[in-house]
């Protein structure tokens, strides 16, 4: 019943170049399929474009992320996993995923598309200051509106991230759109604080219609508003990923200024973390991952001194797009438990046994300081802070020549470690030592 180790997005070892250890992550491959996969999601999953209809009227807005969906949908794919796999292949590239700048190219959508979310003649207001310009290029750049993003403070416990652009987010991990009554970072803030997946917030005005444009006739052009946006995001936010600057609503132009962006400092974990089920409470790893895979470790070759076969507690792993949220990664190293044990392997000599997962990681991975998703590293075993030594690398394309170079980092990393064992039928290499420690006192594997 051995099968291949089917988590999707699994990577493995890669050639290196003189900056990248061998044994690390080739998040190269991983950040590439990523970004592919992102360029596909629907627009509705990167930011809000109809902002003024979806705050003011879904009050209180609602969250975009569902956990009980993204779950189901990280755990679909789950199959039997109960041979060590140590050559996992680099990650592919979808052949029919679309660009990014196809998929985020606002401008490109159905003119009507926005004003089909209502199908009332409603008529709506803003709190912002109007300013009458029928010449957007004199709208973004009014000092009206511009100088509330100049002046704006900085929130406590936040660090700016962009300021003043001309296009609010659109970026992966998208959770909610507030309206603000005023041009309030503070606001915000307290918004993001009380959501406990928000890592970052873009606070904007937005000219919008006033009205449903496919009631305004005959112009289809009613008078303008400026919307006070707060969207929050499951991702530390970037103003690279500030690209939606507005669109056409039949004859009405929406446009967007005093873009400001903030992130949260340092690595935070809301208390929902420290209760997932089958878990003990997180350890933070800070800005790196696990960089180990067999036991007992010392080195990085699968043989120990007198040849005698290393278990190989890496049972690898999953890239997410969407919102950070470690409780997915619980789910996927459970069900893989679960699904390894009701299947497990019958060897040579006829003994069972199964590969459970004990150990996982869940952190931000980073390329030029954009997210590319949700990483989880599954283990067998779990490892302690003195292996969090992987913080990324530089990567160059045109090695040697170091004109060019794409740097990959992590954050958010907790590690977790299973509260109970399961000790029945558990594959420990056929290693002895390994498993008469393991059986005599399973908790004392836990993290700390």
């Amino acid at each position: 019943m051995r099968s291949t180790l089917l988590l999707s997005l699994a990577f493995g070892l890669a050639t290196s170049s003189p900056l990248e250890k061998r044994q690390k992550i080739e998040f190269k491959s991983v950040a590439a399929a990523a970004e592919s996969v992102i360029a596909t999601l629907p627009a509705a999953a990167l930011g809000p474009t109809n902002v003024g209809v979806v705050a003011t009227t879904q009050p209180p807005a609602t969250s975009a992320y569902n956990l009980p969906s993204a779950v189901s949908k990280a755990t679909s794919s789950i199959t039997v996993a109960n041979s060590p796999n140590v050559s996992l292949a680099p990650t592919t590239i979808p052949g029919n995923a679309k660009s990014a700048a196809a998929k985020r190219d606002i401008e490109e959508r159905d003119a009507s598309s926005a004003a089909a979310t209502t199908t009332s003649c409603a008529q709506y207001t803003g709190k912002g200051p109007v300013v009458a310009s029928t010449v957007i290029s004199d709208w973004v750049k009014d000092p009206i509106l511009t100088a509330a993003a100049t002046d704006a403070p900085t929130p406590t416990g936040y660090v700016q991230a962009f300021s003043n652009l001309p296009g609010s987010l659109q970026m992966m991990g998208y959770l909610t759109v507030k309206s603000l009554d005023s041009y309030d970072t503070a606001k915000c803030a307290d918004y993001c604080n009380n959501e406990p997946l928000c890592m970052g917030f873009d606070v904007y005005y937005e000219r919008d219609p006033g009205a449903n444009t496919t009631c305004s006739l005959p112009d289809k052009n009613p008078p303008s508003i400026t919307f006070i946006g707060c969207t929050l995001y499951g991702f530390h936010v970037n103003g690279t990923l500030a690209t939606n600057t507005g669109q056409w609503r039949d004859n009405f132009q929406v446009a967007i200024t005093a873009s400001n962006g903030y992130n949260k400092i340092g690595v935070k974990h809301p208390d929902i973390y420290n209760n997932i089920p089958g878990f003990y409470p997180p350890v933070e790893l800070g800005n790196a991952s696990i960089d180990a895979l067999f036991w007992p470790p010392a080195v990085f070759q699968d043989k120990d001194a007198l040849g005698r076969s290393k278990l190989y507690t890496y049972m690898g792993m999953r890239s997410l797009q969407q919102p950070y949220d470690p409780r997915v990664c619980a789910s996927i190293c459970s069900q893989q438990t679960a699904t390894n044990a009701a299947h497990p392997d019958t060897n040579a000599d006829g003994t069972q046994t199964y590969r459970p997962c004990n150990f996982f990681t869940a952190y931000v991975l980073a390329k030029n300081d954009i997210p590319v998703g949700l990483q989880c590293a599954f283990y067998m075993l779990p490892w302690n802070t003195t292996y969090a030594t992987n913080t990324g690398y530089y990567d160059y394309p045109h090695w040697p020549n170091q004109d060019v170079s794409n740097h990959y980092t992590i954050y958010n990393s907790l590690a977790f470690t299973a509260s109970t064992f399961g000790t029945d039928k558990a594959d420990f290499g056929r290693n002895d030592t390994l498993k008469t420690a393991y059986l005599a006192d399973p908790n004392a594997w836990q993290l700390s």
